[in-house]
């Protein structure tokens, strides 16, 4: 009866040390001592051992679940928080009390006025306005003080909350036109940045969609109209694609070469054509540089006006790109930079006054 007994107990013992001691143990009769002891041994120990393996498990389950939950908050308390802070970084930019520093990949896209913009150098707002009045020798900007608008930008797909950019645009309006100069910023260790600077006028616009992306597009003269698209990588900006419109009368001037010079011809060639037929008027050619390549295509309705381009194409010993070519093109590109998903929404950012 004692060597039963004494077996009990090495089984109970064995069955704490499973549990880590966690479990409790109920007290045990002496009648149930002696049934047990009488065939029970066995059983006991099982028991023991699955009460703290039941235990042990539940605690590291509600363990788990507790650390996640923690985790998911502190997460999302660091997102809103690091948003929080982004805004009240902007408020003081936008009031004047803050310089944002030019960033060492600062990409300068303006057109009307040569600003210093070199890298480490910094600005606040007013600074900025300032400089653009002193550069204004022929009052292009006129009297009126600016409209100053900003916008955040949201996350792309798949981003952290807390990778955001902030942009604020300087509208100098006058009565038949308005000057746009926009500034995208990022926040980078509690300091802002500006990584991009553009301008634009009311034949020629400069455009942000929600996600950053910078768009630009206008009037370059009569039947010449061209464009850029830039994206942004944590609002480093990368250039998507460069373009130009131009009708007959009218060539392109920008990246010299042999295909160039043959695309120009036949434009001038389709010009003189036009003098007998003013439907060749209609023929847009478009230039296209994505990447390190340039593409040139044509764009008409009228079948009978197509074959008398592509005649004269053969003729200069040129073969025009397929739409389909450059469509691809620019999406590969967009793939590229890591823009797939955001490079296609024209949508204008939300500018709220300041």
């Amino acid at each position: 009866m004692k060597k039963q007994l004494l077996i009990l107990c090495l089984g109970v013992s064995m069955g704490l040390a499973a549990c880590g001691g966690k479990a409790e143990i109920a007290e045990v009769s002496s009648s149930q001592q002696e049934s047990r002891a009488e065939g029970g041994s066995d059983t006991a120990q099982t028991e023991a051992v699955q009460s703290g393996a039941a235990q042990e498990n539940t605690a590291q389950t509600e363990a788990v679940q507790s650390g996640t939950a923690q985790e998911n908050t502190a997460q999302s308390g660091a997102g809103q928080t690091n948003a929080a802070q982004q805004k009240d970084l902007l408020d003081q930019f936008l009031s004047g009390d803050m310089a944002a520093e030019i960033d060492g990949d600062f990409v300068d896209l303006t057109q009307t006025f040569e600003l210093d913009y070199s890298a480490g150098s910094s600005y606040t707002l007013n600074q900025l306005i300032e400089q653009l009045r002193k550069l204004d020798e022929f009052g292009m900007l006129g009297d009126k003080e600016p409209v100053v608008t900003y916008a955040m930008f949201q996350n792309r797909p798949g981003e952290d909350d807390d990778e955001r950019g902030m942009a604020v645009a300087v509208d100098f309006e006058r009565e038949y036109e308005t000057n746009r100069f926009i500034y995208v910023l990022k926040e980078d260790e509690g300091e802002l940045e500006i990584t991009l600077a553009i301008d634009g006028w009311t034949r020629r616009w400069a455009t942000l969609n929600p996600y950053g992306v910078v768009y630009e597009s206008g009037s370059g003269g009569a039947g010449y109209h061209g464009g850029m698209t830039y994206v942004p990588d944590e609002f480093e900006y990368r250039e998507l694609e460069q373009w130009a419109e131009v009708y007959p009368g009218f060539t392109f001037y920008l990246y010299e070469g042999e295909e160039l010079d043959k695309v120009n011809a036949i434009i001038t060639e389709c010009f003189e054509m036009a003098a007998e037929n003013e439907k060749l008027y209609e023929v847009m050619f478009t230039q296209n540089k994505i990447g390190d390549r340039v593409y040139y295509t044509y764009y008409v309705e009228d079948e009978t006006l197509k074959q008398q381009v592509e005649d004269l194409a053969k003729k200069h010993n040129f073969r025009f790109d397929p739409e389909a070519d450059v469509d691809a093109a620019r999406a590969d590109r967009a793939k590229l930079l890591d823009a797939e998903s955001v490079y296609q929404n024209y949508d204008e950012v939300t500018w709220t006054q300041r």
